[in-house]
């Protein structure tokens, strides 16, 4: 049966900075974000500070691999809070706008997060994971609304572009604040592990997209529309449940 080998992979496709080898022209290039310090002490409730400068609004941040909804004033400037829920003592920043990106070295003054969480009855988590901790609540944020749904579609279709992931056979649209895709009908005879590899990574970028455009627009990041994924010829592929994984629908 056919595969979805060649997509699959743009869906789940890494990007890294052509350091190594790279000309003395390359080597020139403007860094993208200059942060003020790359050595941050961590407060006994596990929070820490991330300011600096971007380069360019829209910059897509990630930390440990978590997606931060980082937005700059007019100037580029920014503050960022995070929560950090295990210990940690470093950790990767990726600042990434189109087809550049920029890996910095973060380094963590963990003292006194760990004397804390010595202190506590809690037993200590096994993952390391990172959650964005913004000055506004996103309980006090509002959800996407429909007529917001066309500009958060524009931006996920940029996004994609960006990563190589070709949409030329997609049809993106909106049904109230949910998402739909639809995708060439050859797709619904092509294996039950394929489509779910297809469903699961697409969700995660749909993920990653919503936590920049939704701190851009001041909406509740925690909210995701809710995805669909259908043949042309509407046939149903999968949806996102309510526990928010994505089910298969063929049989």
């Amino acid at each position: 049966m056919k595969k979805l080998v060649s997509l699959v992979l743009a869906v789940g496709a890494v990007f890294i900075l052509g350091s190594c080898g790279s000309s003395g022209e390359d080597s020139k290039k403007e860094s993208l974000v200059d942060l003020k310090a790359t050595e941050i002490p961590v407060q006994e409730d596990g929070t820490f500070v991330i300011e600096g400068t971007m380069k360019n609004a829209g910059t897509i941040f990630t930390v440990a691999g978590n997606a931060m909804p980082i937005v700059g004033d007019s100037d580029g400037n920014f503050s960022h809070s995070i929560k950090m829920n295990d210990l940690m003592d470093s950790a990767d920043l990726v600042a990434k706008y189109m087809n550049d990106e920029q890996t910095i070295k973060l380094k963590f003054d963990t003292a006194k997060y760990e004397k804390a969480l010595q202190s506590s009855s809690s037993e200590p988590a096994s993952e390391v994971s990172t959650e964005p901790s913004t000055s506004q609540s996103s309980d006090s944020l509002p959800i996407i609304t429909e007529e917001q749904m066309p500009s958060f579609i524009d931006y996920l279709k940029t996004d994609l572009t960006d990563k190589n992931v070709d949409i030329s056979t997609y049809t993106f649209y909106n049904r109230d604040n949910m998402l739909y895709i639809d995708v060439p009908n050859e797709y619904k005879y092509y294996e039950k592990a394929d489509l779910q590899e297809f469903a699961d990574g697409m969700q995660a970028k749909e993920h990653e997209a919503f936590n920049v455009w939704a701190a851009m627009n001041n909406v509740d990041y925690n909210q995701y529309p809710m995805l669909f994924i259908k043949t042309a010829d509407g046939k149903a592929l999968a949806s996102q449940k309510l526990n928010g994984s994505m089910e298969l629908k063929v049989k």
